[in-house]
């Protein structure tokens, strides 16, 4: 599954040694996202893929981890279009077989879930709607980007339960489950938790022509 690339000019360290290999080999999941918020920072858009690329990254060179930014920041254009490659063919290979399943405006089935004691919880529910005290919960805690975004997708959801739905985890999620949590699958959540709030407004739209139909 792992995903190796072989570097035109790799990268040069401090002390003259070239790192001319990198291997793509691991799934970005919900902790990484919440570094590469911090990381994204200090980078312009135009390489603000990087962080995504050296969280799936698990070997460069001979350099240990955590690599440095700076490694992936001095590759020519090549080398980084060699590691794109690498990381697409990595996650399409790993997501074989794995997709997000809409059950309904308010249940999606996830394409990975979370593993516990040889079970795996791959379907959400969502049933509570956010109100300002959730809001401000997340403000305390000083969340900012994805980490606050999962902080409030938690909320929202009132059931998470093997596809079978004999088993279940207790609502609100921790925290530490939205860490594990593969990144297609908390966006599958994040656009689960928009079609439930939409929901609400389509069925009132829907009620209006009703009764103007009637009227």
């Amino acid at each position: 599954m792992q995903q190796s690339v072989k570097f035109l000019r790799g990268y040069t360290d401090e002390n003259g040694k070239e790192h001319k290999s990198a291997t793509i080999g691991r799934r970005i999941k919900g902790r990484d996202l919440f570094e590469i918020d911090e990381e994204l920072k200090g980078l312009t858009p135009s390489v603000t893929d990087l962080p995504f690329y050296r969280a799936a990254t698990v070997s460069f060179g001979e350099l240990k981890e955590p690599f440095p930014m700076k490694a992936f920041l001095s590759l020519v254009s090549i080398d980084r279009e060699r590691l794109v490659k690498a990381y697409e063919d990595f996650i399409r290979e790993t997501s074989k077989e794995r997709e997000v399943e809409i059950i309904s405006d308010d249940t999606v089935r996830l394409a990975f879930g979370i593993e516990r004691d040889g079970s795996i919880y791959n379907v959400a529910k969502f049933g509570y709607l956010l109100t300002g005290f959730d809001e401000i919960e997340a403000d305390d805690k000083r969340y900012t980007g994805m980490k606050r975004v999962c902080y409030l997708l938690r909320k929202e959801i009132i059931s998470f339960t093997t596809q079978d739905g004999a088993l279940s985890l207790p609502c609100p999620l921790p925290m530490t489950v939205l860490e594990e949590m593969d990144m297609v699958d908390i966006l599958a959540l994040r656009e689960t938790s928009l079609r439930y709030s939409d929901s609400f407004n389509e069925a009132a739209e829907n009620e209006e022509v009703a009764q103007a139909a009637a009227n």
